[in-house]
């Protein structure tokens, strides 16, 4: 005697189960990524801020060696290097240009982005007063 065949339950996710946790996943992605682009964007401008107080500090030592600061502005990084007269400051990134303006007795660091994420971000630092320093709301940050 044989018994009557079972028909096989076939295991695995169906086709709608499958939609609905992509749609789950699509939503989670349209709201992480952007607010994780914000996160990368104000990292960076920090990191900016960091290698402008780095500057700054370069400067003030130049200040106590030589009795005054650089005379002639610099528009680049490798040009504010030569301008300090050695190798004490680099840029920890490459997202931003940095350009160094003598002002009488002191001086102003601007950082500009310069990548299509960090476009019109703008920091400056101003040497004679650090309450003036400033930063464009596309940096995401404040000092």
């Amino acid at each position: 005697m044989s018994s009557p065949a079972r028909p096989q339950r076939q295991s695995g996710f169906t086709l709608i189960e499958m939609m609905v946790v992509a749609a789950i996943v699509g939503i989670l992605l349209l709201v992480a990524v952007p607010s994780y682009q914000r996160h990368v964007q104000a990292a960076k401008a920090n990191t900016a801020k960091s290698d402008l107080m780095a500057l700054s500090l370069a400067l003030e030592n130049h200040k106590l060696l030589h009795l005054s600061y650089p005379a002639a502005s610099a528009d680049n990084a490798s040009a504010i290097r030569s301008a300090l007269g050695n190798a004490s400051w680099q840029p920890a990134q490459a997202e931003f240009s940095y350009r160094y303006q003598p002002q009488g007795a002191s001086f102003l660091l601007t950082a500009s982005g310069v990548s299509a994420q960090l476009s019109g971000c703008v920091l400056q630092l101003n040497g004679a007063d650090h309450s003036a320093n400033t930063s464009s709301a596309a940096c995401q940050t404040q000092w």
